[in-house]
């Protein structure tokens, strides 16, 4: 569990504990407060995925978080085969509203050439994401998926489509 983003200044990270037996489970951050959207990560060790300890995390930070800032709306970025944080998202009421252009910034024919050369990793869970969002499913192989979050009246709320 380390990350360079983990040190940079402008990061705010805070452990995940157990509360019966103080125990570090994992930890819940904003990646770079600089930016204008905040972007969550949230990360559990291995042992204590499944068990709902992601969602109270999120439940109780974001909250927490917008009542300290005044921020309402937080980003979070999954990738296309991380089932458990996707179904994370949709437990706390994250809304999937697009892809985003995490590994090739901009660089369509690097991103088409990759997925040309991935068209084999194209499920039917991709075809149903892609559908979702209106997009070609090859663009789940070069992207990521974009969620946000929306906090009112100091609680997480489910803004769908």
């Amino acid at each position: 569990m380390s990350s360079k983003w983990l040190r940079r200044k402008n990061s705010f990270l805070c452990s995940v504990i157990h509360k019966q037996d103080s125990q570090f489970i994992g930890y819940i951050s904003i990646k770079d407060t600089s930016r204008n959207l905040w972007e969550i990560a949230i990360e559990l060790l291995a042992e204590h995925c499944n068990k709902g300890y992601g969602f109270r995390a999120l439940s109780t930070f974001l909250p927490a978080v917008s009542k300290l800032t005044g921020k309402k709306q937080f980003q979070a970025l999954v990738e296309v085969d991380n089932l458990p944080s996707q179904r994370l998202m949709e437990k706390a009421g994250a809304r999937l509203i697009d892809l985003y252009d995490y590994a090739f910034h901009g660089d369509e024919e690097k991103a088409a050439a990759f997925e040309e050369s991935h068209l084999d990793r194209i499920t039917d869970r991709i075809i149903d994401l892609a559908n979702q969002i209106g997009v070609e499913p090859r663009k789940l192989l070069s992207h990521v998926l974009d969620y946000r979050f929306y906090v009112e009246d100091g609680k997480l709320v489910n803004k769908r489509r």
